[in-house]
């Protein structure tokens, strides 16, 4: 007897890869905020060398994730 998969439908999958990624976005929102509690008008020069940091260690992904929060943290401190 065949086994059958699931598939769901191609806007269901879209819906579910859009909504990833809004929940990753609201996490690193999220993790800016909390980094300028923290460090202050200092946030955006402690963020770069956390990334820095992670690249130097060869954390590729780690690197990825905090080039984000960088960004986001600069854009906030930024407006601010």
């Amino acid at each position: 007897m065949a086994t059958q998969t699931y598939s769901a439908p191609v806007e269901n999958r879209r819906s579910q890869g859009s909504a990833k990624h809004m929940t990753e976005e609201m996490d690193i929102q999220h993790a800016a905020e909390r980094f300028i509690e923290r460090f202050g008008n200092d946030a955006p020069r402690e963020a770069a060398m956390r990334m820095n940091e992670l690249r130097d260690s060869g954390d590729h992904d780690g690197h990825d994730l905090w080039q984000k929060i960088y960004q986001c943290v600069s854009d906030i401190v930024g407006k601010g």
